[in-house]
């Protein structure tokens, strides 16, 4: 009965929490200045695969790509909290999106690769701060230790590889 209604009042806090999130993405989207900018830059973008590049861009293009995916490798390295693990989450996103917007000017066989190396290395770092929020979400609702433990437990399984 304990536990039912601590799982229920973490539910009810990750409800509350997604609900507030959603809120503030449909204000800042409601914003015309805002919807105005995102509209502006599709159009932008839906004219990049029509462009010609001229080699010095094609190579500075590439040259940014490399250097994100630098920064992504060192701060993979540095990550040995969950600040850590959150910036290195964002730099391996920032080069998902590089790729995936400037792929008309990147290499046809590497550029794939490092987008799924950067999209593996997203999905990981997301899944162990899933467990982090997880983790601190329960201790907050006042859940059993034993459930703690196996949230903890199961973190490390996925964070080992298991």
């Amino acid at each position: 009965e304990h536990r039912s209604r601590v799982w229920a009042a973490l539910l009810d806090r990750l409800e509350a929490q997604r609900t507030a999130c959603r809120r503030e993405l449909r204000a800042a989207i409601a914003n015309p200045d805002t919807l105005q900018a995102l509209q502006a830059l599709r159009q932008w973008m839906e004219q990049w695969p029509d462009l010609a590049p001229r080699p010095a861009l094609k190579t500075w293009i590439r040259d940014r790509v490399r250097r994100q995916r630098q920064r992504v490798r060192r701060a993979l390295a540095a990550a040995h909290d969950a600040a850590g693990a959150h910036a290195a989450r964002i730099e391996a996103k920032r080069l998902r999106y590089g790729i995936e917007v400037l792929s008309p000017w990147l290499w046809r066989h590497r550029s794939p690769r490092w987008w799924r190396e950067a999209a593996q290395w997203q999905d990981r770092l997301g899944r162990h701060r899933d467990l982090d929020q997880a983790i601190v979400l329960s201790i907050r609702a006042g859940a059993d230790a034993e459930w703690v433990a196996f949230l903890r437990g199961f973190q490390a399984g996925v964070a080992s590889g298991g």
